[in-house]
């Protein structure tokens, strides 16, 4: 069984064309994305970004994503970031859902609707008859993608292994990018008093706090590399800070998380442990119904207001 459903990349590499803090509204766009992605259910979220924007990374540590560097952002296609994202999660992922951090304006509504409607095939949102981002891609054609040579990136990949699943959105936001600022602006403006929604941090608590959402992507990224020194850094994360989360937890419940596991010449491994793997399900499963307990009594107590 797979530790999450539905990964999320956003394409922030090139150092040109991509504008991750142009803001709009009260955050830059790249938040507005992982915030609207987070709200719509997505874990992990992985940013394809340049090595260089260490001001990006630090600003973005506390939303618990993971930093994929771009080996040439100075002049990299906006394809060749997708499939640095995409091929991380292939193997751990059923889903990917994909983005440039150019074009943030998409809702959580869509999100859902995208992974709701999902039938096995790229699935891309369309307003009006015109289609836009995010995409939805089964891992299934992950590796058909990344072969692609032809052109038209992206697009041209899609065209090039299946047709798409378009699913009809009510949603404007789809088709607007930072190429179109003034008209980003004003849809924001227009929309911004529909976008309140309930937002909960979730952490467990006994005298400390012993589980929060660091320690949840940390769990994620071990199970995929084995290695703690590896999973910190890929989340900007020192390894004596992932120990101490991780022996915290230990601390405050009694039971380990991982346990580590001699190796030969290349070192050791280190693996969640059986109840580490139940303990993880089990949390998912409570904040998933935290959630929904949560949008339930925003709509019949508060959404009149907004």
């Amino acid at each position: 069984m797979k530790l999450s459903t539905t990964a999320g990349v956003v394409a922030a590499a090139n150092i040109k064309r991509a504008h991750p803090n142009y803001q709009v509204g009260s955050i830059p766009i790249v938040e507005r994305i992982i915030l609207t992605m987070q709200r719509g259910g997505i874990f992990p979220i992985a940013v394809v970004t340049s090595d260089y924007d260490r001001e990006l990374q630090y600003r973005l540590q506390h939303y618990g994503v993971i930093f994929l560097k771009h080996p040439k952002p100075e002049n990299s296609e906006l394809f060749s970031s997708f499939t640095l994202g995409m091929e991380f999660f292939k193997n751990t992922n059923e889903y990917v859902i994909s983005t440039p951090v150019n074009t943030p304006m998409f809702s959580s509504e869509t999100v859902r609707k995208l992974i709701d409607s999902s039938n096995g095939k790229i699935s891309v949102p369309s307003f009006n008859g015109k289609c836009g981002h995010p995409i939805l891609i089964p891992s299934s054609y992950i590796d058909s993608l990344a072969s692609y040579k032809g052109p038209d990136g992206l697009k041209g990949a899609i065209k090039s292994v299946c047709s798409v699943n378009e699913v009809e959105v009510n949603d404007a936001g789809i088709l607007l990018s930072t190429h179109r600022k003034d008209d980003m602006e004003k849809f924001n403006q227009n929309r911004f008093r529909y976008l309140v929604s309930p937002h909960v941090p979730l952490s467990l608590q006994r005298e400390l706090v012993f589980f929060d959402l660091r320690l949840k992507l940390l769990l994620f990224l071990i199970d995929k590399t084995h290695a703690v020194s590896t999973a910190s850094s890929l989340m900007r994360l020192s390894p004596s800070k992932a120990w101490e989360l991780l022996n915290t937890f230990e601390l405050e419940t009694g039971f380990a998380l991982v346990e580590r596991k001699q190796g030969g010449a290349g070192g050791g491994r280190t693996a969640l442990t059986e109840k580490g793997y139940e303990f993880f399900y089990s949390y998912l499963e409570f904040e998933k119904s935290v959630k929904n307990s949560t949008e339930d009594a925003f709509f019949d107590n508060l959404s009149k207001y907004f």
